[in-house]
């Protein structure tokens, strides 16, 4: 018997152990059961609102994600559920890639096994579509690669599901490419034909990324304060203070 098995809602607060995580999605903490640990992706402290309109949704649909990828090395062994508001996982205790510098000591395999392993996900029916926020991917402790946090994922559809299958097939690009941007960031040496052809492809949700991503920045009132505190460019191509 899994020793989570006994874990509650109404006791879950004396295994808990520290937060390691969170967002707009919920929080992520760590316990500790008869030694054990695991992670629990709860929301239960959001609002009710948006737990009954969106959260328990998109909660539900990670959970049948992690159910649909279990078996395969590389993704966090599911536990339990314990209610609407949250589940458990398994702990990996890896660094996330979004600490290691350009230069950092990842060799050169570990990028080929992450794509095997973003592959065999795909082949499962399931994209990631966050993989270019670094901190979803792990760095276990024998340099394997793990994937966290599928919030955003999305599953393949029917034949018939027309928009749905188009939707897929653009985060499954999505990902490609940002695996393709994280070797070549990260590997040295020449990218390959393969992450060329991916890196010289934008599909039209990432076009659309950037539209907004600049409009965001030449409107928000932070991004109008960065450029007054430049100031204006003089004839030499110089603002004030340059030397």
């Amino acid at each position: 018997m899994d020793v989570f098995e006994k874990v509650r809602r109404h006791n879950l607060q004396q295994y808990k152990v520290d937060r390691i995580g969170g967002g707009h999605q919920g929080s992520v903490y760590t316990i500790s059961v008869d030694g054990r640990v695991a992670a629990v992706k709860d929301i239960a402290s959001r609002h009710l609102l948006y737990r009954l309109l969106m959260g328990r949704y998109l909660l539900a649909r990670e959970y049948r994600v992690y159910q649909s990828l279990q078996g395969l090395s590389g993704i966090p062994r599911l536990h339990k559920k314990i209610d609407a508001d949250g589940f458990i996982v398994e702990y990996v205790d890896g660094i996330p890639l979004s600490r290691f510098a350009k230069d950092g000591p990842i060799p050169g395999e570990f990028f080929d096994r992450l794509a095997e392993l973003v592959r065999r996900v795909h082949d499962r029916g399931v994209v990631h579509s966050d993989l270019k926020h670094k901190k979803n991917i792990l760095v276990g402790l024998r340099g394997e690669p793990y994937l966290i946090d599928f919030g955003a994922s999305w599953f393949e559809s029917g034949r018939w599901h027309f928009l749905r299958r188009w939707f897929y097939r653009q985060f499954r690009q999505i990902d490609l490419n940002a695996i393709s941007k994280i070797r070549y960031r990260f590997d040295a040496g020449n990218p390959s034909a393969l992450d060329r052809n991916n890196l010289a492809q934008r599909t039209v949700m990432e076009r659309c990324s950037s539209v907004y991503q600049f409009v965001y920045r030449l409107f928000t009132k932070k991004h109008r304060w960065r450029r007054r505190r430049k100031g204006p460019l003089s004839k030499s191509g110089e603002g004030p203070g340059a030397c």
